[in-house]
């Protein structure tokens, strides 16, 4: 593991938390992880992991940087965030969960967030996002009017609070859901303290479960991924811990975000990604153990497993 830290900003409120991996090479992957970084208005924790031991990110590119090796190539995301939260400041009792391809158009978000977190112990820190064009580049403006609408899941849940708004299983394959449950969250710090983000969701969807879990309606996430039955006590195992912190009390910040493009949403699999899995029985208690760096990696020999979760970060066809 390799830490580098700069001038921390301890008197901030809110941190921010992101994590970086780019198995494939994406080229959009950095060109964005940039951007979001060049408008980000506050201090930033990021933990980048590397498969094959180099690095895209540098000191300049995060307050504290942590890198990390893993020799499996599989969703980590949630796994990296904790360790990233763990890594900010003592001192500081809010936090912002970031995707790292996103930029804020009301730059005051962090102190309305601060403020908000006084009353919910969850907050999405925006209720539109703009989906960005393949052609609209990094550096461009991040609000072109062509942008397609998103509605943030807070924002709608704090108008109808149904819970059918996270039922996915109805969703067409290739496209989005109905709402942005992901791209930017924000929690006081004890939310986390004893019990992490959900992080054994292999091929993602992590956000949706940990919302699921959020609003008391577990059983949806579970039979959407097609969990294993071994899958589904280790997420409800979780998700029965969780959903007490919450009780659905669930807050948002008025205000855009641009959520940079990093291609087409039909090459996600958000959906399909999860039919064939189910073949392979994964068990996160059996088939996951923690290296020394913090990261996941498999435990068992399910070579067919391990190769079709690897190919998905291919299919996704990031840079179009």
């Amino acid at each position: 593991m390799i830490l580098f830290t700069r001038n921390l900003r301890l008197a901030e409120e809110v941190w921010g938390i992101c994590a970086y991996f780019n198995p494939v090479g994406y080229r959009r992957r950095l060109a964005n992880y940039r951007e979001f970084r060049r408008h980000l208005a506050v201090p930033l924790v990021t933990v980048e992991m590397s498969h094959d031991g180099r690095y895209e990110l540098g000191p300049d590119d995060a307050d504290v940087l942590i890198q990390c090796s893993a020799a499996d190539v599989l969703w980590q995301r949630e796994r990296m965030l904790n360790l990233a939260l763990a890594a900010v400041p003592p001192g500081c009792n809010k936090i912002a969960r970031l995707d790292c391809d996103v930029v804020f158009e009301n730059p005051d978000w962090p102190r309305l967030a601060s403020r908000l977190l006084d009353d919910f112990p969850l907050i999405q820190l925006f209720d539109e996002a703009f989906d960005q064009p393949p052609d609209c580049l990094p550096g461009q403006p991040a609000f072109p009017d062509r942008s397609r609408v998103w509605e943030g899941f807070a924002s709608q849940w704090a108008t109808s609070r149904d819970p059918r708004t996270l039922d996915r299983r109805s969703q067409a394959s290739g496209t989005r859901s109905t709402s942005a449950m992901g791209l930017a969250w924000a929690f006081r710090r004890d939310l986390h303290q004893d019990i992490g983000m959900y992080d054994a969701c292999v091929l993602g969807g992590a956000e949706h479960a940990i919302l699921c879990a959020a609003c008391g309606v577990a059983d949806m996430v579970a039979s959407y991924q097609q969990m294993s039955p071994a899958r589904n006590r280790h997420y409800f195992d979780w998700a029965t811990q969780f959903q007490p912190l919450i009780a659905g009390q669930l807050g948002f910040v008025p205000g855009r975000i641009a959520h940079l493009w990093h291609g087409d949403v039909e090459h996600r699999g958000y959906k399909t990604r999860y039919a064939r899995f189910q073949d392979f029985d994964f068990d996160p208690a059996r088939d996951l153990q923690l290296a020394e760096s913090g990261m996941w990696q498999w435990a068992t020999e399910k070579v067919e497993m391990h190769a079709y979760v690897r190919d998905y970060f291919a299919s996704r066809r990031e840079d179009g």
